[in-house]
């Protein structure tokens, strides 16, 4: 993985764990894209289904 994608996902794992501790795990993932300060399309291109993504 190229280091600005790992760096990324870090960011958006960070910013997930955050939004869904303070705001449950109905959060849009624009929410979450917009707190890791990345696009939605990075979200989508560095994740898989949703209800896998946030897994370590």
């Amino acid at each position: 993985m190229r280091a600005d994608a790992a760096r990324n996902r870090a960011r958006l794992l960070d910013a997930a764990t955050e939004v869904f501790t303070t705001r449950g795990v109905g959060v849009p993932t624009e929410e979450i894209a917009r707190t890791a300060g990345v696009g939605v399309g990075t979200l989508f291109r560095i994740s898989r289904p949703r209800k896998r993504c946030w897994r370590r």
